[in-house]
């Protein structure tokens, strides 16, 4: 759990296998009532990584988003130039909010000194200010955030991760996308008794699944991709009803 949460919170993107050019469609109409907004925390070294330049490609279709705003992290004067030439190819309104630069170096010391502002550098910081931009614009309905290290990034993962916020027939106010990640070492031992890698874990869970699982004459498959997410899958016996 990353935090305490209440209410209606979806992690559940694909109930369905719609074509995401249906869905994207969906949401450029959702867009006239709702206005959508992308917040990309980027540190300046990601501009050259292997990742967020794919990223950039695959949000150019993305026209349902109305604003981008990049909070950029670590860059200094010409990096700063260099960032606003790297996002300007995107259809989008594009919003840098440059943490190391002077406008924003002001501000985060007039909320310092009101005790406001977060007192420790990093990506949450970066957020923080990135989503108080997002609501001073005063016409961002739906807000989605993600990383810019995401080297399988698809635009179908924005979509999806948008959509149950951004659909006004949805109750849905918050939207986590999930995937999870299992080392190659650590999926060789998810099923020993008492093995975990989570704080507090008693690693008795997946090998009680499994038991009952073959105990009913199933099998349990568990199948995982590194930063990209993993399947687990289920088999158990249909019981037919004995004939009269």
């Amino acid at each position: 759990m990353d935090f305490f949460q209440n209410g209606s919170i979806t992690t559940l993107h694909r109930l369905c296998r719609r074509p995401i050019e249906e869905i994207e469609a969906e949401l450029r109409v959702f867009a006239v009532e709702r206005p959508m907004a992308l917040i990309l925390p980027s540190l300046y070294s990601e501009l050259q990584g292997p990742a967020l330049p794919h990223i950039v490609e695959e949000l150019k279709h993305a026209t349902y988003i109305g604003d981008i705003i990049v909070g950029l992290d670590q860059a200094n004067g010409e990096q700063y130039e260099h960032a606003k030439a790297f996002f300007s190819g995107l259809p989008q309104n594009v919003h840098i909010l440059w943490n190391d630069g002077p406008w924003l170096r002001e501000i985060d010391a007039d909320l310092q000194a009101l005790d406001l502002a977060p007192t420790q550098p990093g990506k949450g910081r970066n957020v923080w200010y990135c989503m108080g931009y997002a609501l001073a614009l005063e016409h961002c309905e739906a807000i989605a955030l993600h990383d810019c290290d995401i080297l399988t990034y698809q635009r179908e993962q924005l979509a999806r991760l948008i959509y149950p916020v951004a659909n006004p027939l949805f109750s849905y106010e918050f939207c986590k996308g999930y995937y999870a990640r299992i080392s190659p070492a650590d999926r060789e031992r998810i099923f020993d008794l008492f093995y975990s890698r989570k704080r507090g874990g008693s690693g008795l869970g997946l090998p009680i699944c499994r038991k009952i699982i073959e105990n009913h004459g199933g099998h349990i498959r568990v199948e995982s991709i590194l930063g990209k997410g993993t399947n687990v899958r289920v088999w158990l016996p249909v019981q037919q009803e004995p004939r009269s």
